[in-house]
């Protein structure tokens, strides 16, 4: 059996910049990212709509590592008995990189 298919990831500190993804391959303009951070699955489809409302006949590609899980424990959960459930996925972004073209 595969056990670690649903493996829950531990917090891990964005550093450094990323110096592979900041040439644009397909278009002309971008949107590069000045801070290393996390942007959840809402913000991303929050962005799309955004930019398909601005620029209504543009192509755009997006470029986003591989999702991760962020876990929460409820409110009135006291402390131990181990990692809560997955609330959302996240991508985290380093410094640098393109995300959108």
């Amino acid at each position: 059996m595969n056990y670690l298919k649903y493996q829950k990831q531990q917090k891990k500190p964005i550093k450094g910049t990323n110096y592979k993804s900041q040439k644009l391959v397909f278009g002309t303009y971008g949107l590069q990212l000045c801070e290393n951070g996390e942007i959840t699955f809402n913000q991303l489809t929050a962005l799309k709509k955004q930019i398909s409302v601005m620029f209504q006949q543009i192509k755009y590609w997006t470029y986003l590592p591989a999702k991760s899980p962020k876990t929460t424990k409820s409110l009135g959960a006291r402390m131990g008995s181990g990692k809560g459930l997955i609330f959302s996925y996240i991508y985290k972004i380093t410094k640098g990189s393109v995300i959108l073209e």
